[in-house]
């Protein structure tokens, strides 16, 4: 089993993959080089934060703000537990706390969805319409109300397919329903992300099917280790079905 701070490593590693970054330590920020959507803008701190004051808080936001960004931190309770403390006592409102959950070869389970259901793997020359949907599905299956679709945003997924994450589209009918994505895989690492239904397929075992799809394209090439964060007990409770166990706790912190 991986330890914490191998998997607080992976994700600044995969983070770099696809991101500029800009060092300010403790902390490195990962700055999406055309979007400034906030989930996918932040900091996650290079090593254990036993120490935060107020100047180093006011050099991250001037950081965050020479970015144009919010300034957002990310990381594993587990690897650095004062972190949370030091946040709170500087007014930095918390954001979200949800459960850390690790897939490996051994614990990987298949999970079927409901009849007619397809699962593409999208690539960086897959045709416009369905880099289109997965936009769109991703931004409703989060509670948006569809992210505008534009060549600017088709032309950022066929970037980071290029760079190595992995995107995929669920089918049901031929309607798009679902969206599921994994971080460039690095040392034997990935995560899974954007696992996302459309609400009026939900409770249909597509989610779960996705999840067990893409793991199991993951440990196909040699991913000995896989990351995903639920948004709560609930949604862990899906990824269990397919293999995935409780390893920390990920917080993130948002100002603005």
């Amino acid at each position: 089993m991986a330890t914490i701070a191998e998997l607080q490593s992976y994700q600044r590693k995969a983070a770099a993959r696809t991101r500029i970054t800009v060092a300010c330590p403790p902390f490195y920020l990962y700055i999406h080089p055309t979007d400034n959507f906030r989930f996918l803008n932040y900091a996650i701190p290079d090593a254990p934060v036993e120490r935060l004051g107020r100047d180093d808080l006011a050099r991250l936001r001037v950081a965050f703000a020479r970015q144009g960004r919010l300034m957002r931190f990310e990381f594993i309770h587990e690897y650095t537990p004062q972190l949370r403390g030091l946040l709170e006592g500087l007014g930095v409102p918390a954001e979200s706390e949800a459960p850390l959950l690790v897939c490996t070869q051994e614990t990987w389970r298949e999970a079927a969805g409901p009849a007619g259901l397809e699962i593409l793997r999208l690539t960086a020359d897959s045709p416009e319409t369905y880099l289109a949907a997965q936009i769109t599905v991703s931004s409703r299956g989060f509670g948006g109300d569809g992210r505008e679709v534009n060549a600017e945003r088709i032309a950022d997924l066929r970037r980071r397919l290029r760079l190595g994450s992995g995107h995929y589209l669920a089918l049901l009918g031929g309607i798009p329903v679902g969206v599921g994505a994994y971080t460039v895989p690095v040392d034997g690492f990935s995560e899974l992300v954007a696992i996302a239904t459309l609400p009026a397929y939900r409770r249909r075992g597509i989610a779960g099917a996705l999840t067990a799809t893409i793991a199991r394209d993951l440990l196909a090439a040699e991913v000995r280790t896989i990351l995903l964060t639920a948004a709560d007990d609930a949604a862990s409770r899906v990824y269990q079905r397919a293999g995935f166990g409780r390893a920390g706790t990920a917080l993130a912190f948002c100002e603005g």
